[in-house]
């Protein structure tokens, strides 16, 4: 467990966060029609200034989804429509 930690750390580490993204891509923060979404590695829930974010893995069934997305565009996950708001 302590080497998945290293390495999820090394990950989040390698993000570049400074970078606006045009589309969504690994370290982007997404806001959306149905929450709020990191796109780095899969730590569930996270709450910032009473704000719910869920961080998610590229590699999770919405990430997939939501990767290369852009402003407008919209997924259907879990029979739901989600539309792309914002691109941080």
């Amino acid at each position: 467990q302590f080497l998945k930690a290293l390495e999820l750390k090394k990950k989040l580490t390698m993000l570049n966060l400074q970078k606006v993204h045009a589309e969504i891509v690994l370290g982007s923060l997404v806001i959306t029609s149905q929450g709020n979404y990191f796109i780095s590695i899969g730590l569930g829930k996270i709450m910032l200034e009473s704000t719910k974010y869920f961080a998610i893995s590229v590699l999770s069934p919405i990430g997939q989804l939501l990767l290369n997305k852009t402003v407008g565009e919209s997924i259907i996950f879990n029979q739901r429509k989600i539309s792309i708001q914002e691109i941080y």
